[in-house]
């Protein structure tokens, strides 16, 4: 299949348990990822590419007013990762990642139709949620979720985004005894396995690779 392009935005904002981040539950009715729980985005169209500078960035806004009524300014984001779809994937997208602070007097506002409700959680509270089983998280929002729960606020998700250089992933599906699974490779050289289908929290493990 070709690869297209898309962009997606990582809101965070500060909540008393520390920083929680906006997920959208996509409507069953939709032909990609439908019922999972996903950060705002969409493919990027040509009105995106018209003019000078990021178009994905471009796209991140966009699609965020659209799907949220969340208005940002393009910097506002910072890149925070690029992820490359394996090849057997039905739909193809090679997606980049911003991540941005929620400005404080917006409301989220879903449309009812890509997008049927929203919720604001911590990184562990989503987890957790995830290995029970409750939550469908795709493994590009497990994984980014594990990396953003990292930090103690909003403002360093955000200043960790600018500091340092996107991270690249590429994956592939694997099979073992227990199933299928994706392999997912950072170019950092962390190895993720995602399990494909139901699966625990504690199914998907980490290891790295220092080996160029």
């Amino acid at each position: 299949m070709p690869l297209a392009e898309a962009a997606t935005c990582v809101l965070v904002r500060d909540g008393s348990p520390g920083p929680e981040v906006l997920l959208l539950r996509r409507s069953r009715h939709q032909d990609a990822f439908p019922g999972a729980w996903v950060f705002p985005g969409g493919q990027i169209d040509p009105a995106d590419r018209a003019g000078p500078g990021d178009a994905a960035r471009r796209a991140a806004v966009r699609e965020t007013c659209e799907e949220t009524g969340i208005v940002l300014e393009e910097r506002d984001l910072a890149p925070w990762s690029c992820w490359h779809p394996p090849a057997e994937a039905p739909r193809r997208f090679r997606t980049w990642f911003f991540a941005a602070v929620a400005p404080p007097s917006q409301h989220v506002r879903v449309d009812g139709r890509e997008s049927v409700e929203h919720a604001w959680l911590t990184p562990r509270d989503a987890l957790a949620r995830y290995a029970r089983r409750s939550l469908l998280l795709l493994p590009p929002t497990l994984i980014t979720l594990r990396d953003v729960g990292r930090f103690p606020t909003a403002g360093h998700v955000l200043r960790a985004a600018r500091a340092r250089r996107p991270e690249t992933f590429h994956s592939r599906i694997e099979r073992s005894e227990r199933g299928p699974f994706l392999l997912v490779t950072a170019e950092s050289g962390t190895i993720h396995r995602v399990p494909i289908g139901p699966a625990r929290h504690e199914d998907v493990h980490a290891t790295h690779d220092h080996h160029p």
